[in-house]
């Protein structure tokens, strides 16, 4: 599986989300970003990661990456 990883700042409600057909005929190009809330703002302790398709928005994943 190929993720590019970009790691800009988005929030779910910022993701483009195609209906449903769409998403199950598209040959997703996944990416990495980092998760904010709808304000901007992230996790004090570390980064919360979305693996998503930047085409139809569909979500495969979250990770959470913390601080030492």
């Amino acid at each position: 599986m190929n993720i590019e990883r970009r790691y800009k700042c988005i929030s779910k409600s910022k993701l483009t989300k195609k209906n449903f057909i769409t998403r199950i005929l598209c040959k997703h190009e996944l990416v990495d970003d980092i998760l904010t809330s709808d304000e901007g703002f992230s996790w004090l302790g570390g980064d919360t990661h979305i693996v998503h398709c930047k085409k139809c928005g569909f979500i495969k994943g979250y990770y959470t990456k913390q601080y030492k």
